[in-house]
């Protein structure tokens, strides 16, 4: 549910959907997927910043893209705000 795409690891067409759903390239929580896996969006992202404050993250590995390895805690809970 967390991404790290590139504008060119995704094609025009998805890339043109995922803009209008609200989806996109960057290091960002995808909206997209989470219409489809996530039934409570609000207690999934509680639950992960609870996680990340309680264990601070040293390195993120997200569904899509290259790891983030800068400033990861405070990037990731900055998406989940």
């Amino acid at each position: 549910l967390i991404s790290n795409t590139q504008a060119e690891d995704i094609s025009f067409l998805p890339r043109m959907i995922f803009g209008l759903l609200g989806g996109g390239a960057g290091y960002r929580f995808n909206k997209v997927p989470a219409m489809v896996y996530l039934r409570d969006r609000a207690a999934w992202k509680a639950d992960v910043k609870r996680a990340i404050e309680e264990t601070p993250i040293g390195v993120m590995l997200p569904a899509h893209g290259d790891p983030v390895r800068d400033d990861v805690s405070a990037r990731t809970l900055g998406l989940l705000a």
